[in-house]
């Protein structure tokens, strides 16, 4: 599987540290690398098909860090469609009300998912641009016949049972924000941690160490919806737990 690291905060945050971590484990997920941030004003999005660790362009952004108050990262280990551009994560979506939504996930979706129907549209070939796909569809649906905006409430509705019927019976990992909420989902054992400091809700596939963060991990089964880093709506438990798949080393990396 793929790994996320992600943050929203209540302020502007530096955390060079923890994604020059989080990046370093690009040895064992080589297959790209994505960084979305936005704060203050400025949005950017940066993917490669290349190991981060490989990358002259990550080792400059590391170097020239800047604050943000909402991030999400990704490295991958590709499970379904090629090592290209258009495969690496996050993924990105205008929504029915003009807004961006950024989408990064870990897991998988076999084939007969609620998602297949929009293999023809996505422009990559992974199972997670359909995940987003899958997302802007319903939020259409809802929005149809009305002019006014979706409500936040109506919105987190839509997210909640899409998450619901796509992770019955798929690996469903993810970090995901619409410029307003953070959302956050997993389905996996072990495989999304979650940390609060100071106004900042971090988010991991693994206990990056750090002092001063105490992970845990994130409900399982469940739609967890934040704002200004913190939480203001759990959805019900729903579905079913998967276990960690194994992930097969590739000596070439690891040097």
């Amino acid at each position: 599987m793929c790994e996320l690291f992600g943050y929203q905060s209540d302020s502007l945050i530096q955390e060079t540290e923890l994604l020059t971590k989080f990046f370093a484990r690009s040895r064992i997920h080589p297959d790209g690398w994505g960084l979305y941030r936005t704060g203050g004003g400025q949005s950017c999005l940066h993917r490669e098909a290349l190991p981060a660790w490989k990358s002259e362009r990550n080792r400059r952004l590391l170097e020239n860090d800047r604050p943000a108050s909402t991030l999400i990262a990704h490295i991958r280990y590709a499970t379904e469609g090629s090592v290209r551009p258009g495969n690496v994560h996050p993924f990105q979506l205008e929504d029915p009300d003009g807004r961006l939504m950024t989408l990064a996930h870990c897991g998988s979706l076999p084939a007969g998912n609620p998602a297949d129907p929009f293999i023809p549209y996505q422009l990559g070939s992974t199972d997670s641009e359909r995940i987003l796909l899958f997302i802007g569809d319903r939020l259409r649906a809802a929005k149809a016949g009305r002019k006014s905006p979706l409500t936040g409430s109506e919105r987190i509705a839509v997210y909640e049972k899409a998450a619901a019927d796509l992770s019955d019976m798929n690996k469903i990992n993810l970090l995901m924000t619409d410029g307003e909420y953070f959302y956050a989902h997993c389905n996996v054992r072990g495989r999304l941690y979650t940390a609060e400091d100071d106004g900042t809700v971090y988010f991991a596939s693994y206990r990056i160490p750090n002092r001063k963060l105490d992970w845990k991990p994130l409900p399982p089964n469940r739609l967890m919806v934040y704002q200004n880093g913190c939480l203001i709506c759990e959805g019900p438990a729903r579905g079913r737990l998967f276990e960690p798949a194994v992930i097969p080393q590739r000596r070439e990396v690891l040097i």
